[in-house]
């Protein structure tokens, strides 16, 4: 049997079968040869212009919460009609029935929600920013939610220091600094930086609460050497650049200096003393260094001693 489809039409119910039976006493050889098919694009049609959306939902919830995403949806079409919505979320996120069909009379404004329960995620302090869709036949519509830890601190700011990137470029250092305010509150950093004893930049900047924030600065006509940069927030980081000797276009590191409590211990204890007897720090060190002196004298006559 033998059966061809006969058609170059639109519409498939005006196509042509061909069918053929025949019978052999010897096997018949057959070769086929299909080829490429004709296909002819008359038009192609996008929906739009369908619908006008916006969304409203906290700014931030608390893991494990459950919290409420509402579309408002106004069908502009100028026909009743039935439109798909859907709303796609993060696989770590709970939603009941995400995917709905909705009955619009042409012009009317409903209101489309849903419960949604945040990640069960564990931490203390950071936050996580979660994008989320609105699928909708004319278009999407974005937007975003931070998930913040269950014991949020809505009045405080905090925030950290997450990077440090300097560059140079010719006789410039750009410093790079990225912040993130992890609080419910607007707060600030001081950025500072040092050549020894010389101040070589000196700047406030603001974090809005839960967002991050990039500050860059920069020193004019840098010298090969260690500079030291300190930003000041709720707690106080140090880091460590070197600036090579042969400057060219080039990124370079910042290291982080650690705190030592032993420089620290000393500091107190030399001032301690000081302020007990009266003495300067300088006369202090006076003090210390003839007393070394002493004991290395001392040393060596018992030395000597032993010798003879």
């Amino acid at each position: 049997m033998t059966h061809f489809t006969v058609a170059k039409t639109a519409d498939a119910n005006l196509a042509t079968d061909l069918i053929t039976l025949s019978k052999s006493r010897n096997p018949i050889q057959v070769s086929l040869s299909i080829g490429l098919p004709e296909v002819e694009i008359n038009s192609v049609e996008f929906f739009s212009g369908l619908l006008e959306t916006s969304i409203s939902k906290p700014a931030q919830v608390q893991a494990g919460k459950l919290f409420d995403i509402n579309a408002s949806i106004k069908n502009v079409s100028g026909e009743n009609a039935v439109f798909p919505v859907e709303l796609l979320l993060h696989s770590d996120f709970r939603a009941e029935q995400p995917s709905k069909l909705v009955h619009f009379s042409a012009g009317e404004t409903k209101t489309v929600s849903w419960k949604v329960r945040a990640p069960e995620k564990d931490f203390d302090s950071g936050f996580y920013t979660y994008g989320m869709l609105l699928l909708l036949p004319d278009g999407n519509v974005e937007a975003s939610v931070k998930v913040v830890p269950e014991k949020f601190a809505k009045k405080n700011s905090s925030i950290s220091v997450k990077d440090v990137s300097p560059f140079i470029s010719g006789q410039s250092l750009e410093i790079r600094v990225e912040l993130e305010n992890s609080g419910g509150k607007n707060g600030g950093a001081l950025i500072e930086a040092f050549s020894g004893e010389t101040v070589l930049l000196s700047e406030k900047a603001v974090v809005e609460a839960l967002s991050s924030k990039i500050v860059s600065v920069s020193v004019k006509n840098v010298r090969p050497g260690k500079i030291l940069l300190k930003v000041s927030a709720e707690e106080e980081k140090t880091f460590e650049i070197i600036v090579p000797e042969k400057i060219e276009e080039e990124e370079i590191e910042a290291v982080e200096v650690p705190s030592s409590d032993e420089g620290n211990g000393l500091k107190g204890l030399r001032e301690g003393v000081a302020s007990a007897r009266g003495f300067t720090e300088r006369e202090l060190l006076l003090v210390l260094a003839v007393g070394g002196t002493v004991v290395f004298v001392g040393l060596l006559t018992m030395l000597l001693l032993k010798l003879k």
